[in-house]
């Protein structure tokens, strides 16, 4: 084959945007190609829901009593030193008319970063490194909303805050508000407690009875009355609590306790179970009896009980007949009333109030009905 045969190869030409390809870095490309991807790396978060809502809980009560005392210091308009060697942080800050980003700087290494929000009015919605921190005023304006119409939900109190800001709503923004919420009315709690023992409030039962200023205070030289006070107890099926079983996924861990003092534990109300049985005699017959083995003398159990002459001998009798009607009375329930024993972990709740509506005792009604063992430990605790 001639040298006039011979054909140059056509030289090959890159796409448009493909030149980079053909530049040089000595070597480093693979260095360049790991700092242009290092922000792009996000850590896997193998926790599941349940275990951070756990820590979570367990992070603010490590600091709530630091973030009672920065709540009081902002209230008493302390102002603290900062440190300068102590780096500082961003932050944005939300209040009602008022959105943007600040610096925080803390007073100390040791000081938490709630507490140096709290100095400043704000509370976070994370416990260790908040991004966003909720004004006090905005917590409490709506708290007061809220008490004054219940219906009024902290969804529409963030979206009413988005609109104000001209901020697109989220449901992240609603977790954040409520979790600020939750541990804003934990701080309020902290405060009445301390201002309780200040005072010397903080015995047992001081709130039941101290409750109703008309019931409970009495006057010097005040007559004698028969009855002292008037007392209304009854159980409402509202207040009802689906058991574990029959929900989905797994329920939350939540160690957290309730704090009220008109609220009886399942602990105290269980001591009374057996107090009707052991009131109640042997004799009294069994709940499957038939009714031919119910005596055919007076019914007792319709007796005039302002006859107590009557009745000296014949409690035992009038006990047997009550209990037997109780148990048929049981027996001869609807079936949807005993399956919902089952369905429900709280059937409801158990209150007692005074005569002026006042609530003296409140308890729940655990897989039953109005019994009287709910009656006896509130009755024992007034």
């Amino acid at each position: 084959m001639g040298d006039d045969a011979w054909e140059d190869e056509t030289t090959p030409v890159l796409p448009f945007g493909e030149e980079g390809m053909f530049f040089t870095a000595a070597g480093g490309e693979h260095a360049i190609w790991e700092e242009f991807f290092e922000d792009g790396k996000h850590r896997r978060d193998t926790r599941t829901r349940r275990k951070r809502t756990h820590i979570r809980n367990q992070d603010w009560q490590q600091q709530i009593a630091r973030v009672v005392d920065g709540y009081l210091a902002w209230k008493a308009g302390f102002k603290s030193d900062t440190a300068e060697d102590v780096p500082s942080w961003d932050v944005m800050f939300v209040d009602f008319w008022e959105l943007h980003m600040g610096v925080v700087f803390p007073a100390s290494r040791e000081e938490y970063p709630n507490e140096s929000l709290a100095r400043l009015g704000y509370l976070g919605t994370a416990p260790l490194k908040p991004s966003a921190a909720i004004a006090f005023r905005t917590l409490e304006a709506y708290r007061q909303l809220h008490y004054a119409c219940p219906r009024l939900s902290i969804q529409a109190q963030v979206r009413a805050l988005c609109r104000l800001h001209a901020v697109n709503y989220n449901r992240t923004l609603e977790t954040q508000f409520s979790i600020a919420y939750d541990v804003y009315l934990e701080v309020l709690r902290h405060v009445d407690s301390r201002v309780d023992a200040v005072l010397g409030r903080n015995t047992d039962n001081w709130k039941m009875l101290n409750v109703c200023a008309p019931c409970m205070y009495k006057l010097e030289d005040e007559p004698q009355l028969k009855y002292s006070m008037l007392v209304a107890m009854d159980g409402n099926q509202s207040l009802k609590l689906v058991d574990d079983a029959f929900r989905a996924g797994k329920p939350l861990r939540d160690d957290r306790v309730g704090c009220s003092e008109n609220w009886l534990t399942p602990a105290e109300v269980d001591r009374w179970k057996d107090e009707v049985r052991r009131t109640v005699p042997n004799e009294v017959p069994d709940e499957e009896s038939d009714e031919e083995d119910v005596p055919d003398d007076d019914d007792f159990a319709c007796a005039d009980i302002d006859n107590s002459a009557n009745l000296d001998g014949s409690d035992t009798r009038l006990q047997v007949n009550v209990v037997t009607c109780v148990e048929r009375w049981r027996a001869a329930g609807p079936e949807s009333r005993k399956k919902m024993f089952a369905l429900f972990a709280i059937t409801g709740v158990f209150v007692s109030v005074c005569r002026h509506g006042h609530p003296l005792v409140i308890c729940d009604m655990i897989r039953s009905g109005e019994l009287c063992v709910h009656s006896l430990p509130q009755l024992s605790v007034s």
